[in-house]
C-alpha cells in the first residue's frame, strides 16, 4: 500500500540557526508490505447460545507489516531549504472480538473487540547547510509505540443470516455497514529529535511525541459483489488527544482464488447435520418392508 500525509510545525532553537526554525510542508509517503491472517465466524445468536453453538462468535485479525517511510520538508529561518528523511518501520497487531446477532433474520449485531499493536520507527537524520560556515546536523532517535485499543463495533447486514444458504451467502450481492466507537492508548518511548550547529557545543532536544490517548469513530461498509469479488470502504476521525487523525479515508478490493467448498453458514451446518440420520432411518425402514415381503 502507499500513503501520504502532510503537516507543518514551529521550532525554537538557539545557537547561530537562530531563535525560531519553521519546518513547513511536510509531505510523507509510506511504502508497505502486510501479511495477514484472519479467522471470523458467523456470530451468534441467543438461541444458538443456549443451544452451545457459542464458538461461531469468535473472530480474530493479525497483521504484521513492514515499511519504508520518506518525509520531504521545508526548513525555513532566514531563507527556505528542502530536505528529506527516511525511516524503517516495522510493526504487529493483534485484535480479537465477538459478534452477537440480533434481530428476526440475525441482521443487527454488536461486536466488542480488543486491539493490542506494537510499532518500531528507526532512526533518521539529516543535515541542513544553511551556509558553508553554517551546517546543523539533525536525528531523531528510534520509537516504540505500544498500543492498546478498546471498543464496540454496530453493524447491520442487507442479508439474513438464518436464511442464507452456503449459494447465496458467497454469489449473491449484499453488504455490511457497520460504525465503530473505540478508545485507543499510545505508549511512546525514544522519539527524541537532537539538533547540533558545527558552531556551538550545545546539542538542542525536542521531545515531539509523548503518550496520549484518545476517542476513535469510525463508518464503513463491507460490499460482497460475488463469490470473489468484495469491496471495502472505512472512513475514520479521532479526537480527544494530543495526536488526532481529521478525517482517514480506506478503500479497496479483495479477490479470491481457487474454489470454496468448505465453508457453511452455520445453519446450513445444522441443517446438514440432520441429513445423515434421517437416511439412515428411510434405509432402515425400507430394509424392514424387504424382510417383511421375503416371509411374506
Amino acid at each position: 500500500s502507499d500513503s501520504n500525509a502532510q503537516t507543518q510545525s514551529v521550532i525554537s532553537l538557539t545557537g547561530e540557526i537562530g531563535s525560531i526554525v519553521r519546518l513547513d510542508n511536510i509531505k510523507t509517503n509510506a511504502f508497505e508490505l502486510a501479511i495477514y491472517n484472519s479467522y471470523v465466524g458467523d456470530g451468534v445468536s441467543q438461541e444458538d447460545l443456549k443451544n452451545g453453538s457459542w464458538s461461531q462468535g469468535f473472530y480474530t485479525d493479525s497483521i504484521f507489516k513492514i515499511g519504508l517511510i520518506q518525509s520531504k520538508f521545508d526548513i525555513q529561518d532566514t531563507k527556505t531549504r528542502s530536505l528529506k528523511i527516511k525511516n524503517l518501520a516495522l510493526s504487529f497487531s493483534q485484535e480479537v472480538g465477538y459478534s452477537f446477532l440480533l434481530g428476526e433474520n440475525r441482521q443487527w449485531s454488536i461486536t466488542p473487540e480488543y486491539e493490542l499493536g506494537i510499532g518500531y520507527l528507526g532512526e533518521g537524520s539529516f543535515i541542513d547547510e544553511r551556509s558553508s560556515h553554517s551546517i546543523t546536523k539533525a536525528s531523531q532517535d528510534s520509537t516504540l509505540d505500544l498500543r492498546n485499543r478498546v471498543g464496540i463495533q454496530w453493524g447491520y447486514s442487507t442479508r439474513s443470516n438464518s436464511t442464507q444458504t452456503n449459494a447465496n451467502a458467497n454469489a449473491s450481492l449484499g453488504a455490511k455497514i457497520y460504525v465503530g466507537t473505540y478508545y485507543e492508548y499510545d505508549y511512546i518511548a525514544g522519539g527524541k529529535n537532537r539538533f547540533k550547529g558545527n558552531l556551538i557545543s550545545s546539542t538542542n532536544t525536542l521531545q515531539s511525541l509523548q503518550s496520549n490517548g484518545r476517542f476513535v469513530l469510525n463508518l464503513g461498509s463491507n460490499i460482497t459483489l460475488n463469490e470473489k469479488t468484495r469491496l471495502y470502504v472505512d472512513i475514520e476521525k479521532s479526537f480527544g488527544g494530543k495526536i488526532n487523525t481529521d478525517l482517514q479515508f480506506n478503500f479497496g478490493a479483495r479477490y479470491s482464488f481457487g474454489e470454496n467448498t468448505s465453508y457453511k453458514p452455520l445453519e446450513q451446518k445444522e441443517k446438514g447435520s440432520k441429513a445423515p440420520i434421517k437416511l439412515e432411518e428411510e434405509k432402515a425402514q425400507q430394509g424392514e418392508k424387504i424382510e417383511k415381503g421375503e416371509k411374506e
